[in-house]
């Protein structure tokens, strides 16, 4: 039986062949990106983990490195963290160095010392620091200058080449002086209770510059108790002049006090008649009784007596004008004004002196007032030279004088026949300068 035999073609041996080698080169190139995607990648995390183990390296220098190999890159990591291990233990030894007691230059320059020279300095350092750290703090306490502590390292080291190390500046305060290690805990509890000792000194002695204090505010209160209610004293009668005076200038403006010509003819015929005075009159009378004062208490001897006799005799009264009233009360009102002044000098001396009275009280009190008394007095003159306007018309008043005399010195008789008398006939009889009809004519005057 005859056997067929298939044969490839040379067309599909062909293709099949270039789709075979297409398929390698594709996987080939694949392959290719895929590692160099993974060799970035470790490239870039290489790169970042040199940065954060070397902060001060740039990109750049990162990329360099990272392009290193295993071997290499592993050896410069080392040698790079017994560097920072070697730098940490020196700032470590600085740090306790310091904390002995040692300035940081100091500290500096001990620790680049060999181990062997090192034990020999610090203990030498040490050694003569211990017998005058509680030297020091006694010092603080009883607020001297502390003294430089310990030895300096120059001394201390002996022959050792230390001749530029600074020497250990000192301690300022107490605080810090404390803070010092090298202090003995029997030393430190003997320090505690000075420093005890010395605040509750501290505090009795506030207490007894409090206590003196007061004793002084009370003593500087006594000593000037005379001049300070002398003082008050005024200026309590000052006010209730001023009050006084306000109501006579209310009485002399309503115009119902009577004339200085009528007072003048009760006055002569020898009796005060109240009930022939006008309310207002008598109300103002019994209020001029008041200011009877002496002038010269408040002026020293800036007014002579002379003067002080004028101002006497210029108390406010009905036989004066209204502009000669106004013109004494107004004179009233500033005496009245001086007391005020100087309580208001009295004041401001205790408060310029913490609310104490100062033991020279009056003579500060002078000193303020001194001014303002010389402008008063000077005030006080001018008016008093002024000449007084008359109450009223000359004449009238010297009439109605005139027959208050002639009743006084001849109307005994008739007068005790009873006080009725002056409302009748026999008032013109007993006036024969004004006729048979002076009792209406005298009424009339009476009203003016």
């Amino acid at each position: 039986m005859p056997q067929v035999i298939n044969e490839t073609s040379l067309g599909g041996n062909i293709g099949a062949g270039l789709g075979s080698g297409l398929s390698q080169g594709l996987q080939a190139l694949v392959q290719n990106l895929i590692t160099n995607k993974q060799q970035q990648q470790q490239m870039q995390q290489r790169q970042q983990g040199l940065q954060a183990l070397f902060p001060h390296l740039n990109s750049q220098q990162a990329q360099s490195l990272g392009g290193l190999d295993a071997s290499t890159l592993n050896q410069l990591l080392k040698q790079q963290h017994q560097e920072q291990a070697g730098q940490r233990q020196m700032q470590n030894t600085a740090s306790g160095l310091q904390a002995l007691g040692i300035s940081p230059q100091d500290a500096s320059q001990l620790q680049g010392l060999p181990e062997s020279l090192q034990s020999v300095v610090l203990k030498n350092y040490l050694g003569s620091a211990g017998n005058t750290g509680l030297d020091q703090v006694l010092s603080a306490i009883r607020g001297e200058p502390v003294a430089q502590q310990g030895t300096p390292l120059s001394e201390a080291s002996g022959n050792a080449p230390l001749e530029n190390i600074p020497q250990v500046q000192p301690m300022k305060s107490l605080q810090e002086v404390l803070k010092n290690p090298r202090i003995t805990p029997d030393q430190r509890l003997k320090i505690e209770k000075m420093i005890q000792q010395r605040e509750q000194f501290e505090k009795k002695e506030s207490t007894r510059e409090r206590a003196e204090a007061i004793r002084e505010r009370r003593e500087a209160f006594k000593d000037t108790k005379a001049e300070r209610k002398e003082i008050l004293d005024r200026v309590k009668a000052a006010r209730e002049q001023l009050h006084d005076l306000g109501r006579m200038e209310e009485l002399d403006k309503s115009g119902k006090l009577n004339s200085p010509g009528y007072l003048e003819f009760l006055s002569n015929i020898g009796m005060d008649i109240s009930n022939l005075k006008s309310p207002e009159s008598q109300e103002f009378q019994k209020i001029a009784a008041n200011f009877l004062r002496d002038a010269k208490t408040y002026f020293g001897g800036r007014v002579s007596n002379y003067e002080i006799e004028q101002f006497l005799q210029t108390i406010p009264n009905l036989s004066q004008s209204p502009q000669g009233r106004a013109r004494v009360i107004a004179n009233l009102k500033r005496l009245s004004n001086i007391a005020l002044s100087y309580n208001e000098a009295l004041k401001d001396v205790m408060n310029s002196n913490k609310g104490i009275p100062p033991l020279d009280l009056i003579e500060q009190v002078d000193a303020r007032m001194e001014k303002k008394l010389d402008k008063i007095s000077e005030k006080f003159r001018e008016d008093l030279a002024k000449p007084t306007p008359p109450g009223q018309d000359p004449w009238v008043t010297a009439a109605l004088a005139g027959s208050g005399k002639l009743i006084g010195n001849f109307g005994a008789p008739l007068l005790g026949a009873g006080a009725g008398w002056l409302a009748g006939g026999p008032v013109g009889a007993g006036i024969g300068a004004l006729g048979v009809g002076g009792k209406d004519i005298l009424k009339d005057l009476l009203r003016k």
